[in-house]
């Protein structure tokens, strides 16, 4: 958290405008203050998907999430968030599933034309997924 805003406050130290205000003290811990409630934004919103996800798996989630879950069902049903929350986590798992194909389809593609060759010792070469072993000769 302090990291984060270490990285706000220097990204943003040269836009303090003198000509707005005599305080420059003041514009550096607003900054500080709005990297933090960002930072806890974040991170409440990824505990909210993990628990949404143990939900999934027939897990506990942690207890806050557990009574906001209560509380929603008593007010007459869920909520758009937790609705939105099971539709980004589905929308998730399928991004990470075309990644996962494309990125196997990218390797296959490279492992196929790559060339592998060792001074001394014996290469390998592989086309076309074919694998062809070359031993070179050696000299005495």
């Amino acid at each position: 958290m302090v990291a984060e805003a270490l990285a706000d406050l220097c990204k943003n130290a040269l836009k303090f405008n003198p000509e707005r205000s005599d305080n420059p003290f003041a514009f550096y811990t607003s900054c500080i203050h709005n990297s933090f409630l960002g930072f806890l934004n974040v991170e409440k919103k990824h505990r909210k998907i993990r628990d949404q996800l143990l939900v999934d798996i027939g897990e506990n989630p942690s207890f806050n999430f557990a009574e906001e879950y209560k509380e929603q069902l008593r007010e007459g049903g869920l909520k758009e968030e937790f609705e939105q929350l099971s539709a980004d986590i589905s929308e998730a798992r399928e991004r990470k599933a075309k990644e996962d194909a494309q990125a196997a389809a990218e390797a296959a593609a490279k492992g196929a034309l790559a060339l592998l060759s060792f001074v001394d010792e014996p290469a390998v070469i592989v086309v076309a997924e074919t694998i062809t072993f070359a031993i070179p000769e050696k000299t005495t």
